[in-house]
């Protein structure tokens, strides 16, 4: 998609994500030859019917530290 943006100038933000969205847009709406189907309708068909809503609260991160005991005796 890029090859295809590369030889064009933009002034703004918004003109260039319009250029991307309409590429994006016809990309996904093109057949694909292997499966006679567009990418559009794969994720239709397949994709879209197990997504599950996102959850009420946002991720937490959180720092873990693995801690290895040693059992061995030490004798001197």
């Amino acid at each position: 998609m890029i090859a295809l943006l590369q030889k064009r100038t933009f002034f703004s933000l918004a003109g260039l994500n319009k250029a991307i969205r309409e590429q994006l847009d016809g990309l996904n709406n093109k057949v694909m030859l292997a499966v006679c189907r567009s990418r559009q309708e794969e994720f239709k068909g397949i994709d879209r019917p197990h997504l599950r809503p996102l959850p009420e609260l946002p991720y937490e991160y959180t720092a873990r530290k693995a801690a290895v005991a040693c059992w061995r005796r030490c004798s001197r």
